[in-house]
């Protein structure tokens, strides 16, 4: 089977770092020879949130992009020392099995804070375990995230840069 990457923006917020960071990851796996594609939580109307009924919308997203794929990027930023509950209710209302069992993962989180949401990946980590992905030992915290990036939103930190590509050709060997 081939891999399908698909890297999660794992906020609704808009304008937000964690898109911002998605976006580095996409190019950064580009230059490495793989295409992702990127789930934007922004743009997901509140519908999809609905454990109660499901939009078909939503099923029909589920059934084209998120079963497809094989391998997940998810970037969580912190939110009250955690991650988003948008994030949390976007794996709540997939059909767990289809899409996420057996499956493989990277975390990546961000904050504006000095821990780039450490607490957070390990809540993550635990949640996506319980999903039985199986998640990289290697994860990527990006505390004062709005340092790490140029006006353009490109990624400019050497150390940022070096450890994004170890844990991506990690990612791909995994």
């Amino acid at each position: 089977m081939e891999t399908s990457y698909l890297i999660i923006s794992g906020t609704q917020r808009k304008d937000s770092r964690t898109f911002q960071i998605s976006q580095c990851y996409q190019q950064s796996l580009q230059e490495l020879g793989h295409t992702a594609a990127i789930v934007n939580l922004q743009d997901f109307p509140m519908s999809y949130y609905d454990i109660n009924e499901k939009d078909p919308n939503f099923m029909a997203f589920q059934e084209s992009t998120i079963i497809p794929a094989t391998k997940f990027i998810f970037v969580a930023p912190e939110y009250n020392g955690s991650i988003p509950g948008s994030l949390k209710m976007f794996m709540d209302n997939c059909v767990v099995k289809d899409c996420f069992w057996g499956k493989k993962a990277a975390l990546v989180g961000l904050s504006e804070g000095r821990n780039g949401n450490l607490r957070g990946l390990d809540h993550l980590t635990g949640i996506l375990h319980y999903l039985k992905i199986n998640v990289l030992h290697y994860k990527v915290s990006l505390p004062q995230v709005s340092k790490l990036l140029n006006e353009s939103n490109q990624l400019v930190d050497a150390t940022t840069i070096s450890n994004i590509q170890k844990q991506q050709l990690e990612f791909i060997a995994f």
